[in-house]
């Protein structure tokens, strides 16, 4: 295991390197990189000797990981010297609140709430006819649902989801999103505690109970994810970026995680993943582990056994060719769900970090493109459109944070798993479009009067 742990210790290095080179700014692309890969390879260092069927570390798995992310660090460093440091306090806000329309935050409340019955019907009649919920139990409604759905292909082409419901959720997404975005800086930042504003978050949490139906705990996190970017720029911007803020916040920020993560494993009983271990402690502590050691341990266990690749690729963009194909356009079927790697007794996993499907599908030369590619856009993206905003882009700083907020998620996930696929599809795009027409109703689209007392957009 000596592999292992020399990685732990590069990452960690790096990621002191990292932070010191940023001065603690903790949300630029590169520095999250690396300090989650060094938090997930000391948890992986700390815990191996749990894992029996872990007896090696291959080398090739450590040089992969470290080279990578050094050239992360590096493009990160040299796209911040590039981009043009200008407005570097505020964005469109900072003085006042955002109005929210209380018609119009019903309204979206309203159709949020019949999708999310629409998805629990659809949910429960799959789980009822392909397996066996017909108690009407959430827990196995939601468990049944991700297994005959989510993981097999035993579903008939008649049951599957509709285009209609589909866009609906696309929908349910994007109000979740730009709705968190008031609900932050009006309600935590400037502490305006009025209905508006709290029931700014009633959309975020239709979209969880969305999650938790479908058996999608991942979305407690992604929600979270988002929304520290966004309270972190907020509080950077109105109270300026340095590193006395920044400590200060990230100090909040780790209360706050504790308490998700805890709410992430509470779940795991709702959605039929029932909790290993002898104790709740105990069982959190192997949950922290699984998710974000394990995928450091499994890219070593593929590299020892790899799989042959079928289809160009078949993994890094699976939901790009299930995109096409539910619309009839290819007859590929994509990878979406890997192959399980043992790790001691019943316990098994199947998230291998970042690098696992660029390099099953592109092979090395092509899974360091993809970093490159992956480095420079998410990069250049912050420093030009988050943290230094010109003048003339301040208009759209909202909806460039709602999409980076968005778009962190996959930089927040690179220890764990490569979620790329979700942002290199169609499916995105759409998404992003439905964003935009939400931001712009809500935030542009003003309700005016006319001479006869008729209200109209």
């Amino acid at each position: 295991m000596t592999g292992l742990y020399f990685l732990a210790c590069a990452e960690l290095v790096l990621c002191i390197y990292s932070l010191t080179e940023a001065k603690i700014d903790f949300i630029n692309p590169s520095s999250f990189f690396v300090c989650v890969f060094s938090f997930s390879s000391i948890i992986a260092a700390l815990y191996c000797h749990n894992w029996e069927q872990v007896k090696t570390y291959k080398w090739e798995a450590t040089w992969i990981i470290l080279l990578g992310n050094i050239l992360v660090l590096i493009l990160g460093i040299l796209v911040k010297r590039c981009v043009p440091k200008r407005n570097r306090n505020n964005g469109n806000f900072g003085r006042e609140v955002l109005k929210i329309s209380m018609a119009k935050l019903l309204f979206i409340i309203i159709i949020d709430i019949v999708v999310v019955f629409l998805v629990y019907r659809y949910v429960r009649g799959i789980a009822i006819k392909y397996g066996d919920a017909s108690g009407g139990v959430l827990s196995i409604i939601s468990s049944t649902y991700r297994d005959v759905y989510g993981h097999s292909n035993v579903v008939a082409a008649e049951d599957q989801m509709n285009s209609l419901l589909r866009y609906a959720i696309y929908f349910l997404q994007a109000t979740a999103y730009v709705f968190l975005y008031p609900f932050v800086y009006n309600l935590l930042i400037k502490k305006e505690k009025n209905i508006n504003n709290v029931l700014c978050i009633v959309p975020t949490v239709l979209f969880l109970v969305y999650g938790i139906i479908c058996g999608a705990r991942a979305d407690i996190l992604k929600v979270f994810i988002s929304s520290f970017v966004m309270y972190y720029v907020f509080f950077m911007k109105t109270g300026g970026w340095s590193k006395k803020n920044t400590k200060k916040l990230l100090k909040t920020g780790i209360k706050i995680a504790a308490v998700v993560f805890m709410i992430f494993f509470l779940t795991s009983v709702i959605v039929g993943r029932s909790a290993i271990g002898n104790s709740i402690i105990g069982s959190f502590a192997l949950q922290i582990a699984g998710y974000a050691g394990a995928p450091i341990v499994h890219f070593s266990q593929y590299l020892q056994n790899p799989t042959l690749t079928v289809t160009p690729g078949e993994e890094t963009l699976s939901t790009l060719y299930t995109f096409l194909q539910n619309h009839g356009f290819s007859s590929i079927n994509s990878i979406k769900h890997l192959e399980y790697q043992r790790l001691r007794g019943g316990i098994y996993g199947n998230i291998y970090t970042f690098f696992r499907r660029p390099l099953h599908d592109f092979g090395v030369g092509g899974l360091f493109l993809f970093v490159i590619t992956f480095a420079v856009v998410m990069n250049y993206y912050y420093y030009r459109y988050i943290r230094y905003p010109s003048y003339s882009n301040k208009d759209k700083f909202g909806i460039n944070l709602i999409c980076y907020s968005i778009l962190f998620q996959w930089v927040a996930y690179s220890s764990i798993e490569q979620i790329g696929g979700e942002f290199l599809s169609v499916s995105f795009i759409i998404r992003i479009l439905f964003v935009c027409i939400v931001y712009e109703f809500t935030f542009r689209i003003r309700v005016k009067q006319n001479n006869y007392g008729i209200k109209k957009l």
